[in-house]
């Protein structure tokens, strides 16, 4: 509650907006938070809005009792269970893969951030996709009827997928996909574009009345990962240096300086989480793996725990380590099952040149953290209607044993599907 800024406190506890004004023109630094404010002595605050001491104590006293006021927000277990116990359309978003969605008590789970952790090709987009249609259509087609926001930081978002998406999800619903349908659930797509952590933090700041105004009922960032690395790629070369020498220096980003690698990433957070809270919408944002060269150790001991270990000795872990894993409340973590015959990744066997069967990439995808759901794992596929429900466990793949080909024949190419 202290990082929140203070134009987002309620009228009540909200300083003039005179006082506001001359607050965030201060330098050389900008008061914008609660904790900046409760930071300043009395003389300091009624210097810099130019009031008396008596009323710049009155306005510490509000925005004290603001950030402070746990008692108002205090549930007790009994109003906590029977709001949790409502109907699922109104606490989850359904994600179309009915065993991940029983596990979590309904789906994506709103009034929260969810993360969604994955190598590049696992379909972490295609989630993304997924849920804004799913969201996006109406009720009547298991929708939600709501419009969605989705930030694009990688320039990955296709507008033609996404139409594909709710076209086949329309007909999977038995509905016609006609254009005026298609064009009445895209229309409720917004767009935004991210190039930079300045832009996500001025976007994070006014998104309130954006939400209010177009009935935002999911927020997705894809991905978060992204505009932090490049964010501190730029930090790196604007002070020549190498970029584990910057991670704890201040950058000098323009109305903070709470820009340690830990701050940007909790700013990031308990913004997204205000904001899933107040409007009790799912937040979903997308992150990106790093690869180890040797197991994380806890007390000496190897950590197991959100890795996945190859053959090599290689390692792989979501990325922003742990201060962002502590963040969000849950996370997914999606990745393609490799091939123990080949290696790498499954494709068809040819015998005598003529083509066996087609084997179908195994993907899977782990609760890895939840606050309702045990750590378990399922299988799910990439189609047409994008993010879905395999409809049989895909364990590792079978390859028959390759024969000799005919003489005066060609094998058949490998193609992967």
């Amino acid at each position: 509650m202290a990082q929140r800024p203070l134009q987002r406190l309620p009228p009540a506890k909200r300083p003039s907006e005179s006082a506001l004004a001359l607050l965030r023109a201060h330098r050389p630094r900008p008061v914008a938070t609660c904790r900046d404010l409760l930071g300043l002595t009395m003389t300091e605050l009624a210097e810099i809005c130019d009031l008396k001491t008596s009323d710049a104590a009155q306005l510490y006293q509000r925005v004290c009792s603001a950030v402070y006021a746990v008692s108002v927000r205090a549930q007790n277990v009994k109003d906590l269970y029977h709001s949790q116990m409502e109907p699922r359309a109104s606490i989850a978003l359904s994600s179309g893969h009915h065993a991940l969605d029983t596990a979590l008590g309904g789906g994506i789970p709103r009034s929260s951030v969810t993360e969604v952790v994955g190598a590049p090709g696992c379909g972490k987009t295609q989630l993304c996709l997924t849920l804004t249609v799913r969201t996006a259509l109406p009720l009547n087609l298991g929708g939600t009827d709501g419009h969605v926001l989705y930030f694009d930081t990688e320039g990955a978002f296709s507008a033609t997928r996404l139409q594909e998406i709710t076209a086949h999800i329309i007909e999977l619903q038995g509905a016609i996909a006609s254009p005026d349908l298609l064009a009445t659930v895209t229309d409720r797509v917004h767009v935004a574009s991210l190039d930079s952590v300045q832009q996500f933090r001025e976007r994070l700041r006014s998104l309130e009345g954006f939400i209010v105004q177009h009935k935002i009922k999911l927020i997705l960032v894809d991905s978060i990962a992204f505009i932090m690395r490049r964010h501190l790629n730029q930090r790196a070369s604007e002070e020549s240096g190498p970029l584990g020498d910057v991670l704890h220096k201040r950058p000098r980003l323009a109305g903070d300086d709470r820009n340690t690698l830990p701050d940007l990433l909790t700013w990031e957070a308990s913004s997204l989480k205000h904001i899933a809270e107040t409007f009790s919408i799912p937040v979903v944002v997308t992150n990106q793996v790093t690869t180890r060269f040797a197991r994380p150790r806890v007390l000496g001991v190897p950590s197991m725990s959100d890795i996945d270990i190859h053959e090599d000795g290689l390692s792989t872990s979501a990325a922003l380590g742990n201060t962002w894993a502590h963040l969000v409340t849950t996370r997914l973590t999606v990745r393609t099952l490799a091939s123990p015959e080949t290696g790498g990744l499954p494709s068809l066997a040819s015998t005598g040149g003529a083509v066996h069967r087609p084997i179908v990439v195994a993907r899977a995808i782990t609760i890895a953290k939840s606050p309702i759901a045990p750590a378990c794992q399922f299988p799910y596929v990439i189609t047409p209607a994008g993010f879905g429900e395999a409809l049989v466990n895909l364990g590792p793949p079978e390859v028959p044993p390759p024969a000799s080909p005919r003489r005066g024949s060609r094998p058949s190419p490998l193609v992967s599907v």
